[in-house]
């Protein structure tokens, strides 16, 4: 009897082992059995940081999902293989070197660009809550030469995504490239954009004064927020400020809900997110694909009410049906990444579920179930149109 309890033991104990080892090591296995698409992706990045933040997330999903390069299809560097601002070298890409001709998709993560300020990115980081430190623009924004290019790339039936920034501030102050791009992407930007701040404390210093002028009150929120700057009445006009604490502020005091268009079919209904965000005027032919909902209680309704300020908006708009090219009105691409997920296939499904729970940072949340699966509905339909074979079990991979 005692050997066959041992037996039974035994077995149980080797299914177990079998399952976890299936659990752990079958995405694995999957990952390097999966099929490699050749796909000519090029990203522009000109705010490009030590870490590769703006950019690094698109590059692990390329990686993820083994899209390559189809000169000789090797993996997709995130330290290398995209146009813009190269921190390694100081170096920074030139109009001249912009080449879309055989590209089948182009990504523009980040325009805002690069700056000199008399102290270095960390202490300017902490200080600017506190005082007034001038900068002037090194690099970035969408020159004459690019946006030229960019066109003739989407006239020729190219797919395009740009997002948060690539309409403000340095390509803003060039009215003819702001416009071609506004063209190109069915949007335009009115002027205003806010973010979640955990603290509100950390919001800048001129936004803090620029509050106080206005209201006549001083800046002493101790809480979490969003903060809008609303410049819609145009340039040379000091742009108005609206503040929502945690009073004016449900428990999630922003999310981004997608629309029943079949595209989204994969995205998370609800999702919240905290970070940067910017009101767009959408074109009749553009299609929204999902809106920022802003949760306000009955304060907050009346704060953004008094501002002229909608708390539903625009957050993913393809410029049509044809969905060919996005705008994404949120700092979408600065993401965490998981490096540990990179070479375990299909691993977003469970955790898209998993992450349902609150025990994660919101921002992954919004990466794993917003974002990842929007880009993968993206490449799918960037690999769709470039020729391959899709796969039957997800209409792509």
């Amino acid at each position: 009897m005692r050997n066959r309890r041992l037996s039974i033991t035994q077995k149980i104990l080797l299914s177990l082992s079998l399952i976890f080892s299936v659990i752990i090591f079958g995405p694995v296995f999957g990952w390097v059995f999966l099929p490699e698409h050749p796909l000519s992706v090029l990203v522009i990045d000109k705010t490009t940081g030590k870490n590769y933040r703006e950019h690094k997330s698109v590059f692990w999903m390329l990686k993820h999902w083994k899209i390559v390069k189809p000169s000789d299809n090797s993996f997709y560097d995130a330290k290398k293989d995209y146009y813009g601002f190269f921190p390694d070298d100081s170096v920074f890409s030139g109009g001249e070197s912009l080449h879309l001709t055989d590209q089948n998709l182009l990504y523009i993560t980040d325009v805002y660009g690069v700056y000199h300020h008399p102290v270095d990115d960390a202490s300017y980081e902490r200080l600017i809550p506190k005082i007034y430190i001038p900068s002037t623009l090194i690099y970035g924004g969408i020159t004459k030469l690019e946006a030229e290019k960019i066109d003739a790339y989407n006239n020729r039936g190219g797919m395009i995504i740009a997002e948060f920034n690539t309409l403000e501030s340095p390509t803003s102050e060039q009215s003819a490239v702001k416009q071609k791009l506004e063209r190109i992407f069915g949007v335009h930007f009115s002027g205003a954009l806010g973010r979640y701040y955990d603290h509100l404390q950390d919001a800048a210093l001129w936004m803090k004064q620029q509050y106080t002028r206005q209201t006549n009150k001083e800046w002493d929120f101790s809480s979490g927020g969003i903060v809008i700057i609303d410049g819609r009445l145009g340039p040379g006009v000091v742009p108005a400020i609206t503040v929502l604490d945690d009073d004016d502020l449900k428990y999630n005091p922003l999310v981004i809900m997608k629309t029943t268009d079949p595209f989204m079919k994969n995205v998370k209904g609800s999702v919240p997110y905290y970070y940067f965000f910017e009101y767009l005027d959408v074109s009749p032919s553009s299609v929204t694909l999902a809106n920022y909902s802003i949760q306000c209680t009955e304060s907050g309704a009346e704060k953004m009410k008094s501002a002229n300020l909608p708390v539903v908006f625009p957050a993913v708009v393809s410029a049509d049906s044809s969905f060919r090219k996005f705008y994404f009105a949120g700092d979408f691409a600065d993401c965490e990444t998981q490096g540990v997920f990179t070479y375990a296939a299909g691993i977003e499904y469970p955790l898209k579920v998993l992450l349902d729970f609150y025990l994660v940072s919101d921002q992954t949340r919004f990466f794993w179930q917003f974002y990842v699966p929007l880009m993968d509905a993206v490449f799918d339909r960037s690999i769709d149109r470039s020729g391959q074979t899709i796969s039957p079990n997800n209409s792509t991979r």
